[in-house]
């Protein structure tokens, strides 16, 4: 079903519950994405939606060019590359890829300094999933200097609940080195 407006189109995907592949398509097929800047917006948040939609039904190797299409967006549209980056390192995991997830958790650092708040809570965890996974296997350097960076902006009153988990991870780890 097409909607009146891009945001319409968006909306339904997000409350879709049947066929939802077929609904986050939808929005980039009903409202190209080069039409207009509104239109790119809301395609790329419904590619993320089915990237996430793939990753919940484990169809990895789907969900991953999805991911890589989202950090390759402009460098001005940091949300969407920390999320497409993010993305492959979750796939990645999933796929036994350590090499992988550790260049793409390298790759994330640098916009550790403004993460969007539309980044969302499922990649707000499996980010500090990753990171306290790898920092166990002996990344302790690059994980603990993620989560470091990450508390340090992100630990704004209020969020407690991800201040005292980067707290532990960075804890967990420090505490293990000696």
């Amino acid at each position: 079903k097409q909607f009146e407006s891009v945001k319409e189109q968006y909306s339904f995907a997000q409350l879709a519950t049947h066929d939802r592949e077929a609904t986050w398509k939808a929005v980039a097929e009903y409202f190209p994405p080069a039409a207009s800047a509104e239109n790119l917006r809301h395609s790329r948040l419904a590619m993320k939606g089915l990237a996430r939609y793939y990753l919940d039904n484990e169809r990895y190797s789907e969900a991953l060019p999805l991911y890589e299409k989202l950090a390759d967006a402009e460098p001005s549209e940091r949300e969407f590359r920390l999320i497409g980056l993010i993305g492959q390192a979750v796939v990645y995991d999933h796929q036994g890829n350590k090499p992988k997830v550790l260049e793409c958790l390298a790759q994330v650092q640098p916009y550790l300094d403004s993460l969007p708040p539309t980044l969302g809570d499922y990649l707000d965890e499996k980010l500090k999933t990753l990171i306290q996974t790898y920092a166990q296997q002996g990344e302790e350097d690059l994980a603990v200097r993620t989560a470091e960076k990450l508390l340090a902006n992100r630990g704004a009153p209020g969020d407690g609940r991800f201040v005292s988990g980067a707290l532990l991870n960075v804890a967990h780890v420090r505490f293990n080195q000696g």
